[in-house]
């Protein structure tokens, strides 16, 4: 890939992260922040967005389930700070059905948006996380 696809796809991942964030707190996506997200997205890296993002939700559940399987000390996923739990419901998703993505890059990618949208020790806790699902489902 060049440069510039790299910059695209980067892009459309971290829409697709808002994209899930934002789906975290209604459990519904009206379309508006999805069209807009499309809008300036340059034409190669949009089926990226529409189908990732389609598919995270359609496991969005199985994900969270997964995830408090690995995290101590929370009860329900409500305790958990929502941006660390939107970008672990998205690598979730990459580690559970994207087998071609190699592990090292899901959790990079993952550990740059909980330093990006996360608390001060998002990319610690989401690291540790991360790091035991993938052990175990990879």
């Amino acid at each position: 890939m060049d440069p510039k696809e790299v910059a695209a796809l980067r892009q459309a991942r971290e829409y697709v992260y808002k994209l899930v964030f934002e789906y975290s707190f209604r459990k519904e996506s009206d379309g508006r922040t999805k069209e807009m997200f499309l809008e300036v997205l340059p034409e190669e890296s949009r089926p990226y967005l529409v189908n990732t993002f389609d598919q995270v939700i359609a496991h969005y559940d199985e994900m969270v389930e997964l995830i408090m399987r690995y995290v101590k000390g929370y009860s329900s996923p409500d305790r958990l700070n929502r941006a660390d739990l939107a970008v672990m419901v998205y690598a979730c998703y990459e580690l559970s059905f994207r087998k071609d993505i190699p592990t090292a890059v899901v959790i990079k990618e993952a550990l740059e948006l909980a330093k990006e949208y996360g608390g001060e020790k998002s990319s610690k806790f989401v690291n540790g996380v991360l790091g035991a699902i993938a052990r175990d489902i990879r």
